[in-house]
């Protein structure tokens, strides 16, 4: 608001309506001590406009994704520094230990069924957090890629293997 009597520009801290103000208005009226009279100088604008600020945002969101993929770029690739993942041809299944379930579940790529009963010593289907839609008995079986129901029970060929933990597992080779 401008002073009527200095002609100063004031910020108004903490008033939202400026209709309300007084159709004369004054620097003795301001709630700021510091620019509550027509001596003290006029402030500075400082406040970016709030497009600039979220542009400034993005701007630093989008170095940070450009650094990242540059570092991903310069890691090494050797099977060595990653963990074992099976190929891409080969699905590996774990069996649900529940009576009234014993749906078989595709595991993802990274996890072991071994290691996966170890840890756990039974599995079930709420277990399952890479694939959250899966992850009850109330959902449905899945079945290998490619597999057909009304032709032929196995799709490629199928070890099963039963396991200490009252379950088993399924390989899947296509």
């Amino acid at each position: 608001v401008q002073c009527d009597k200095c002609t100063k520009w004031r910020r108004l801290h903490g008033v939202a309506d400026a209709d309300k103000l007084p159709k004369k208005w004054y620097c003795t009226m301001n709630n700021d001590p510091a620019r509550n009279n027509c001596n003290a100088p006029e402030e500075e604008e400082t406040e970016k406009d709030p497009d600039e600020r979220l542009k400034a945002h993005l701007r630093l969101w989008v170095r940070r994704l450009q650094c990242q993929d540059t570092a991903e770029v310069r890691l090494p690739t050797s099977s060595s520094t990653r963990g074992k993942k099976r190929p891409l041809h080969e699905q590996e299944y774990i069996q649900c230990c529940d009576p009234n379930c014993g749906k078989w579940r595709a595991l993802h790529r990274s996890l072991d069924s071994k290691t996966l009963a170890e840890r756990a010593g039974a599995w079930y289907c709420v277990m399952n957090t890479w694939d959250e839609a899966l992850a009850s008995c109330s959902a449905p079986q899945e079945l290998p890629i490619g597999y057909d129901r009304a032709t032929s029970p196995n799709s490629g060929s199928v070890e099963e293997e039963p396991s200490s933990g009252g379950h088993g597992k399924k390989k899947v080779r296509r």
